[in-house]
């Protein structure tokens, strides 16, 4: 039980290592996260949008490149005659 306890304060202390280091202080990192609850279903909302926008430019290009590949080889094909 108490290396979980030493544990669970080695990672306190490097939560705060990194909220310092990354906000400023301790204080700001807390105004920054009770921001983002207060937010969390908008944030998420935008994060979600981003990432479907993101799969379907993703899905497009594949497609696109799958389908240039198909219409090559159908050219190809037709010119030699011979299935590819």
């Amino acid at each position: 039980m108490i290396c979980s306890f030493k544990k669970i304060k080695d990672d306190e202390e490097n939560v705060a290592k990194l909220a310092i280091q990354h906000f400023g202080s301790i204080e700001k990192y807390t105004e920054e996260m009770k921001y983002n609850l207060e937010h969390f279903s908008e944030i998420m909302d935008k994060e979600w949008n981003e990432d479907a926008e993101k799969n379907r430019r993703s899905i497009r290009s594949a497609v696109r490149k799958t389908n240039s590949q198909f219409g090559l080889r159908c050219i190809l094909s037709q010119n030699t005659g011979n299935r590819l």
